[in-house]
């Protein structure tokens, strides 16, 4: 059972986001001597966490736009 499973609301997103952040945090770690660190930090952390990279671009890709306009 995964650590978010059972919980409902705010204590879930929480709860689904750490855990997902620990799952791309240890897969990064083997990324290390990979001949392309920087494209795999993306590639691994889409694949790995979806639900935590899909609510880190919806709030940050707005926020860029809006500063690039203003």
């Amino acid at each position: 059972m995964k650590p978010y499973e059972g919980k409902d609301g705010l204590a879930r997103l929480w709860a689904r986001m750490k855990y997902e952040a620990g799952l791309i945090k240890k897969v990064l770690k083997e990324q290390e001597n990979s001949h392309d660190p920087y494209t795999n930090f993306f590639v691994e952390s889409c694949r790995h966490g979806p639900y935590l990279v899909g609510h880190i671009l919806a709030w940050t890709t707005p926020l860029i736009i809006i500063g690039l306009i203003l």
